[in-house]
């Protein structure tokens, strides 16, 4: 074998072959925190509905859990990874002000009803995301670091709706006045959309192989659509954007 051989096959495993004391560019993370789940944009289909008089759509705090596998590119301040998230339930309302006429589902068959409708949507969410994180090394501590994700979300919801009514007369009284009376339901179903998230944040070194790191990222879930109720009427239906608010804290480990 020619001198040149050697030297070309040895150059070749520089490129090819980690020093035997450099760690591995692959880390696993977990974080848990708090998130504040909202709702934005809310679109309630009732043709019987006039008026909107009450609604929580935020301040929804509730534990999210999310784990990640991820890669440290080589020579550049960049990790990339994929990680799993997945977020407490809530609920969120809508109180609602409307008129049904005659014959109202043979509730009011003369002059129909006014009624208070009350909404209660349950939602839970899931996501995948393929993030991206830029590491500033402040000292050989502590290092700050930027990101941005992109994903899909799993959007699960279910709903009920009671009414308090007010007939007017010849209609018979079926539903005695301020008795909450269940008017329509939709069952649980879950939608896909899609979600992206924008993180800051600092993690410090505790040895050389675990980070511990604490952030605060933004999430938008993408829309949730509980679908037609399926029951009475059968046209109601809610969708709306959802969106978190996160403080995590969180460990990644290299390999």
């Amino acid at each position: 074998m020619s001198l040149a051989m050697v030297a070309g096959a040895s150059a070749a495993d520089l490129y090819t072959k980690a020093p035997p004391d450099e760690l591995s560019p692959w880390y696993i993370a977990a974080r848990a925190g708090l998130t504040n789940l909202s709702e934005r944009d809310v679109d309630y289909t009732n043709p019987r509905v006039f008026a909107t008089v009450g609604a929580s759509d935020d301040r929804n705090f509730k534990f999210v859990g999310a784990a990640a596998v991820g890669f440290r590119l080589p020579a550049m301040p960049v990790r990339l990874e994929v990680e799993y998230a997945s977020r407490g339930r809530v609920t969120f309302t809508r109180d609602t002000l409307g008129f049904c006429p005659a014959p109202c589902g043979g509730f009011a068959p003369v002059s129909g009803l006014n009624f208070n409708g009350y909404n209660s949507i349950s939602f839970k969410n899931q996501t995948t995301m393929l993030n991206g994180y830029w590491d500033v090394v402040i000292n050989p501590t502590l290092t700050a670091f930027v990101g941005a994700g992109a994903g899909v979300a799993f959007n699960e919801t279910s709903a009920t709706q009671v009414a308090t009514v007010t007939f007017t007369p010849p209609d018979p009284i079926a539903i005695p006045p301020g008795v909450l009376a269940p008017f329509a339901m939709w069952p649980q179903r879950t939608t896909t959309s899609f979600a992206w998230s924008a993180t800051a944040g600092v993690s410090a070194n505790v040895t050389a192989r675990l980070a511990v790191d604490l952030s605060y990222r933004v999430v938008g879930l993408g829309q949730y659509d509980t679908g037609i109720n399926p029951n009475l009427f059968q046209d109601e239906q809610f969708r709306a954007n959802a969106f978190a608010q996160e403080v995590l804290l969180g460990g990644r480990f290299r390999f």
